[in-house]
């Protein structure tokens, strides 16, 4: 028969295994997995209290390894934020390509076409060149050919090279302006801002070969039209749909020369007399040939780079989606401004504003 000594220790041994059982269970990470979490929201270690349940870590809770280890892993849906930034291009004489940084998906591009030369000895009147602006969906990373427009080369001076005023005075034409233009990769024009016709600085002179009068005739300013301009005073007309600008003729002097378009150069040569004034002049490049300007005769004026015609006896036509026409030699008036294109939304353009050479900028 037991002694009461030893009921009481298998009693007591009894009892400690009934507080030491469930506890070491309790360290079990499946411990109560799917009962309710404890009104403070705890739950043994290893689980997470998810809608007043405990579950285990990884089981579909909000937890994951890295944050079981304190570690905010990056979503994968989370948006990226792209930086804000722009690009600004002026004339460089040749298509420059640039790439969109590749989170960009919206751009703002607005675009200034070049003024038209003056009359002589500093005399202004050169069209002013168009500005046009738009914004672009895009896709990330895209990349655009850009071509800046410059500015005409004003009228000869007096006597600077055929020695006599009278002479002299048969080359008051200023060169074309430069058309401004943004083209995709793939070559479809986006946006492109018509350059100013070259303005006329005719005179009067008597049989001294005095000047007696002075007119000066403003070039066209740059259009909003995809149309170019015709010349003033009924000069030759202006290019259509990417076409280019014409060329007045007169078999006795070289005038102007008509301004290229996107797809297509200034129409004709200069046809007047090689014994009194060399060589002819040129029209202007369209873009897809290279956008120079009509190169000057012997003695006529370089149209300006993006399509400007070169210039001679009458201003010469701006480049521009669609070239300028040259001016009337007809009383001698100034040459036709470029055509400009916008295929963006919210479009804001404005015809004429820009003086000096072009420019064209990004902005995202």
């Amino acid at each position: 028969m037991r002694s009461r000594r030893q009921y009481e220790s298998w009693a007591a041994i009894a009892l400690l295994a009934l507080c030491i059982l469930p506890a070491a269970a309790c360290f079990s990470p499946d411990y109560r997995a799917g009962l309710a979490c404890s009104e403070s929201g705890a739950c043994p270690s290893g689980q997470e209290c998810v809608s007043d349940v405990c579950q285990l870590l990884g089981s579909g809770g909000l937890a994951d390894a890295a944050q079981a280890q304190g570690d905010a892993a990056p979503r994968a849906d989370a948006e990226v934020q792209c930086p804000s930034g722009s690009e600004v291009f002026d004339v460089s004489g040749t298509i420059v390509n640039f790439t969109l940084p590749e989170c960009v998906t919206t751009v703002t591009i607005e675009a200034f076409g070049g003024q038209g030369g003056g009359g002589r000895n500093g005399v202004g009147g050169g069209g002013k060149g168009a500005r046009i602006k738009g914004e672009f969906p895009v896709t990330p990373g895209e990349s655009f050919q850009i071509l800046v427009g410059g500015q005409g080369l004003s009228a000869i001076p007096d006597q600077s090279l055929l020695g006599t005023s009278s002479l002299n005075l048969q080359q008051g034409g200023g060169s074309g302006g430069g058309g401004s233009y943004v083209v995709t990769a793939l070559g479809e024009a986006l946006l492109v801002a018509g350059g100013g016709g070259g303005a006329t600085h005719t005179a009067q002179v008597d049989g001294n070969g005095t000047i007696i009068a002075e007119i000066l005739l403003p070039g066209g300013e740059g259009q909003l039209s995809t149309d170019g301009q015709a010349g003033g005073g009924g000069g030759a007309s202006g290019g259509t749909a990417g076409s280019g600008g014409n060329t007045a003729s007169n078999p006795g002097f070289h005038n102007g020369t008509g301004g290229g378009g996107f797809t297509g150069d200034g129409n004709g040569n200069s046809n007047g007399s090689t014994a009194n004034f060399g060589s002819a002049n040129q029209p202007g490049k369209s873009f897809t040939n290279g956008g120079a300007g009509g190169i000057g005769g012997s003695i006529g004026r370089d149209g300006a780079f993006g399509g400007g015609g070169s210039a001679g006896f009458a201003g010469a036509g701006g480049g521009g989606y669609s070239g300028g026409g040259t001016g009337s030699v007809d009383g001698v008036y100034g040459g036709g401004g470029g055509g400009s294109l916008n295929l963006g939304n919210n479009p804001d353009n404005t015809a004429g504003v820009r003086e000096g050479p072009g420019q064209v900028s990004f902005q995202w």
